[in-house]
C-alpha cells in the first residue's frame, strides 16, 4: 500500500481540495484496508508518512509507533521511520493546545530520546540537526531561565556537530552553521570565525538560488542578515538599530519577493524569529537593549506576515 499519499492527494483533488478532505479520504483508504495489511511494518510506515505529510502528526505518530513495535523477521522499519517520528512528535508538541504543556515536553523528550538512540548507532549531520531543532524548540517551552539556557545550549553544540559532520564529509551547509550562530549570539556567546561563517554562509545561499529559485535557499540570505544583528547585537543599540533593522528586513522582502513563498514557508521563517523573540525575553528580560530588540524583531515577524506595516 505504498500509494495511500498519492492516491489520497488524488481523491481528496477531486472533492475540495483542502487538507481536512485529504486526511478523510486517507482514513477512508485505510479503512478499507484488508486486516493483514495492518500487520505489515512497511504499510503502517506508509501510512504514518502519509499522515505526517497532510499534517495529522497525533495520527501519524500512531501508526509510526505501531510499525517500531512490529515483531519478527518481516519487520522493515527503518532509521528513516524512527527520524520522522520523532519529527511528528516535536511538531505535535508545537501544536499541544494550553493546558497541555506536560504532555507537549513529554513529546519532546520522547523526540530527543530517539534521536539520541539513533546517534548513538550512526551519527549524521542530519540527525545533529534534527536533535538542534528539538532542543531549540524545548529551549522556547521552558519557563526557567536556567532551564532556557541549558535546552539552547544543548541546541548549539548539536548544530555545531551537525556542522562539522559536514565539514568532515567536505560539505558546507548553510542551515546547521546559522542555527548554531544563532544559539551563540541568544546566549550572549561569541564563536571564533563566526563572521567569517555567516559570509559564507550569504554566498552559498546565493549561488545555489541561482540554480534552484527556491525560498528555502534563499531565506538563508536574509537568515544571514538576522544572525550578523543577533551577533552583532546592532538591533539594541540607539541610533543604529533603525538601519540595521532596514537592513535586515529587506533581505526579508527581497527573499519574499524574488520567492512567492507559499504561506507555510512564511510561517517556517516566522516561527525561527518567534523562537528568538521567546528566548531573548526569559533570558534577558531586564536588559534595556534586549528589549529593543525584542520590538525590532516583532517588526520584523510582521515583515514576513505581511501583518503590519514595517516602520520603526
Amino acid at each position: 500500500m505504498r500509494d495511500v499519499a498519492r492516491r489520497g492527494a488524488e481523491r481528496g483533488a477531486e472533492s475540495s481540495g483542502s487538507a481536512n478532505a485529504l486526511v478523510t479520504t486517507l482514513r477512508e483508504l485505510v479503512g478499507d484496508c484488508p486486516p493483514d495489511w495492518l500487520n505489515r511494518t512497511d504499510v503502517l510506515i506508509d501510512i504514518g508518512y502519509a499522515f505526517g505529510d497532510l499534517g495529522d502528526f497525533e495520527t501519524a505518530s500512531r501508526y509510526l509507533e505501531a510499525a517500531l513495535a512490529g515483531d519478527g523477521t518481516d519487520s522493515t522499519t527503518t532509521m528513516r521511520a524512527v527520524e520522522r517520528l520523532a519529527n511528528f512528535e516535536v511538531r505535535l508538541a508545537d501544536d499541544s493546545v494550553k493546558g497541555k504543556a506536560e504532555r507537549a515536553s513529554g513529546l519532546r523528550e520522547d523526540a530527543i530520546s530517539r534521536l539520541e538512540g539513533l546517534i548513538a548507532l550512526a551519527p549524521t549531520a542530519e540527525r545533529y540537526l534534527q536533535l538542534g531543532d528539538v532542543y531549540k524548540r524545548r529551549a522556547a517551552a521552558e519557563s526557567d531561565a536556567d532551564a532556557v539556557r541549558k535546552a539552547l545550549t544543548a541546541a548549539a553544540e548539536n548544530y555545531r556537530l551537525a556542522h562539522q559532520r559536514n565539514v568532515d564529509r567536505q560539505q558546507f551547509e548553510p542551515r546547521p552553521v546559522l542555527n548554531w550562530l544563532a544559539a551563540a549570539a541568544l546566549l550572549g556567546n561569541r564563536v571564533t570565525d563566526g563572521d567569517i561563517l555567516v559570509d559564507r554562509c550569504e554566498v552559498t545561499a546565493a549561488e545555489r538560488y541561482q540554480k534552484d529559485g527556491s525560498f528555502a535557499t534563499t531565506i538563508g540570505i536574509a537568515e544571514s542578515a538576522l544572525v550578523r544583528a543577533l551577533a552583532s547585537g546592532l538591533l539594541g543599540r540607539g541610533d543604529a538599530a533603525a538601519d540595521e533593522f532596514d537592513r535586515v528586513a529587506s533581505a526579508y522582502k527581497t527573499a519574499i519577493r524574488d520567492a512567492a513563498p507559499s504561506a507555510r514557508e512564511r510561517d517556517a521563517a516566522g516561527k525561527q524569529i518567534d523562537v528568538a523573540i521567546t528566548v531573548l525575553g526569559k533570558l534577558w528580560a531586564d536588559d534595556g537593549a534586549t528589549k529593543a530588540t525584542i520590538e525590532h524583531l516583532k517588526l520584523l515577524r510582521a515583515t514576513i506576515t505581511a501583518d503590519a506595516p514595517v516602520s520603526i
